[in-house]
Parts: C-alpha cells; structure tokens; sequence
C-alpha cells in the first residue's frame, strides 16, 4: 500500500477513502441522504399578514420615538456638562457614573422589576 498524504486523503472522492484506508469492502464510504420532501406552510403567516404591518409600523414608530428622546436627552446633557451650572454637572456626571458603571442587564432589572 502506498502512502499519500493526509490532505490527499482529506480532499479525495470518499470511495477512494474507502480503499485507502484497506477496506475491502465496495460499498462506499458514505450513504446518499434522502432528499428533503418538506412543503412550508405559510397559511398561518398569510392569515395574521394585516396583524403582522400593524406590529412593524408599532415598532418603527417607538424605534423613531426613543431616537429622537435619546438625542434630546444626549445634548442637554452634553450642553450640561460642558458649559451649565455646578449643580447641574454634579447631576450629569453622577447619571454618567451609574450608567457606566453598572451591567446592562442590572439596568434591565432595575427598570423592569
């Protein structure tokens, strides 16, 4: 038996593996897979189709909602911290502090619960 090398052996047609490795054996390496005989349904998806509009415009439009409330809050805050009064920096670096400095999912439950 002649050796070959291993990345031979790794790009070769599997019923040359089969002989390679000192099978004697004609039936090859690897059986067929059955072809996929599945039809998806879409009748539910089609059905709830108005349903489905009605919750993607629901979510664009919080999307858009929480965007623009976090550029307000954003640039009173930058216009806080860089130029407003003391108190008002205090206020602003401590919220930066918090938010940084804890996990989000800690920021999650203290939302939520």
């Amino acid at each position: 038996m002649v050796l070959k090398p291993v990345s031979h052996i790794l790009c070769c047609a599997p019923d040359e593996v089969f002989r390679l490795r000192g099978c004697t054996n004609t039936e090859p390496a690897f059986e067929s897979t059955p072809p996929v005989n599945y039809q998806f349904q879409f009748d539910a998806v089609f059905a709830a189709w108005p349903l489905l509009l009605k919750g993607t415009w629901i979510t664009i439009q919080l999307s858009l909602v929480a965007t623009l409330l976090g550029l307000v809050v954003a640039v009173f805050c930058a216009w806080g911290k860089t130029s407003g009064p003391a108190w008002l920096r205090f206020v602003v670096n401590a919220y930066i502090e918090v938010i940084r400095n804890t996990p989000f999912l800690v920021q999650l439950f203290f939302f939520f619960f």
